[in-house]
């Protein structure tokens, strides 16, 4: 047996009482993680067996979320992890700003003053790319991902789901216990009832992992994600405050290297301070002056649309848009929110730099 090394297919599989299919909306990373639980997950490793499918083998680690906390730069958008990794402590952030398809394992460069003075700009913790872990939150489930390189080439290393209160386990029990007398009546001969003798000997947790068609599930997602990455961040990047911090990040990281070597004081008298002070300035200000912010608190989630393109609002959850252009309700096709306009939410150019609380 080896552990899964996959090139062209991966894994994910879901924690819920019924799959869902990817033909849904691609949601990115950010707006899967509301909805994970907060607490510890039992862990999974994944082996490969030589016909190319994978089992699943209960791991001795705790992985845990402790605390979704908001992205400094991005506080309505994205969220900065807390929790562990195989029992040791980890953080973890987008891997881009438009539209994240996995968070990587990051931490905030510099100490806290140089993060207020200049910017929270992350940092690996892994430096050497070779062994940079990645995650995927999809229903409830996280995969953890080391040594990635791209969507199609990494090790997916354990899967962790999230432990169950004795409630929970039953009520998921009952659920696979209905759909097995189905499926038993399909099962013929004594290698059927064998296999329904397993299925039955397994916990409710693994049982939904062996279930899962995990591989194809992954691959699916993670392709339509980095497909909407592309296109998502091509239009990001055209909002004058976002090209401006992107301009600007690997300027404040290399300043911040440069602090460290040399004296403080000497540094706050700098010229290359005073620039990257109002370089700062310049893209909050002009970033401020492009988009309006919807903050949802209607109590359920809302779609909305703008420039041909939308996107769903969590109840509690905020969203930017660029404010030069009008923004409406959204109809939702079943699970699907489309570029079908409804109500009108703001006009262009009226609330630009402002909150909008929609009820």
């Amino acid at each position: 047996m080896n552990y899964l090394r996959l090139s062209m297919i991966t894994l994910i599989t879901i924690f819920s009482f019924q799959l869902r299919g990817i033909a849904q909306e691609i949601l990115s990373q950010s707006e899967e993680i509301r909805n994970m639980k907060i607490g510890e997950y039992n862990v999974y490793r994944v082996i490969l067996q030589e016909n190319g499918s994978a089992t699943f083998e209960s791991f001795d680690y705790v992985d845990a979320i402790t605390e979704k906390k908001p992205e400094k730069n991005f506080p309505n958008e994205h969220f900065q992890v807390l929790g562990k990794l195989q029992n040791s402590s980890a953080s973890f952030l987008p891997d881009n700003w438009a539209f994240p398809a996995t968070y990587i394992q990051k931490g905030y460069e510099g100490n806290k003053q140089m993060q207020e003075d200049f910017g929270y700009i992350p940092q690996k913790i892994h430096k050497n790319d070779n062994h940079e872990e990645r995650v995927v939150y999809l229903n409830g489930w996280i995969f953890n991902l080391s040594d990635w390189k791209n969507k199609d080439d990494y090790t997916l290393w354990t899967i962790s789901i999230p432990k169950l209160s004795n409630e929970e386990r039953e009520a998921l029990k009952e659920k696979q216990k209905a759909e097995e007398n189905i499926n038993d009546k399909k099962k013929k001969g004594l290698k059927g009832k064998l296999l329904a003798l397993q299925e039955s000997a397994m916990s409710p947790e693994y049982r939904a992992l062996h279930n899962a068609n995990a591989l194809k599930m992954l691959q699916d997602y993670l392709d339509a994600a980095f497909a909407k990455q592309e296109k998502e961040y091509a239009a990001w990047i055209k909002n004058p405050g976002n090209a401006k911090f992107v301009e600007n990040v690997e300027l404040i990281r290399e300043t911040m290297i440069k602090f460290y070597k040399k004296d403080k004081e000497e540094y706050y008298n700098s010229e290359e301070y005073r620039r990257i002070k109002a370089n700062n300035e310049a893209a909050d200000q002009a970033r401020a002056n492009s988009t309006v912010t919807l903050k949802n608190e209607s109590g359920g989630t809302i779609c909305v649309t703008t420039g041909g393109s939308s996107k769903t609002i969590g109840p509690g959850g905020s969203s930017s848009f660029q404010c030069s252009k009008d923004i409406y309700y959204g109809q939702m096709n079943g699970n699907t929110c489309s570029t079908t306009k409804g109500s009108l939410i703001v006009s262009a150019n009226q609330s630009c730099g402002d909150t909008i609380t929609v009820q």
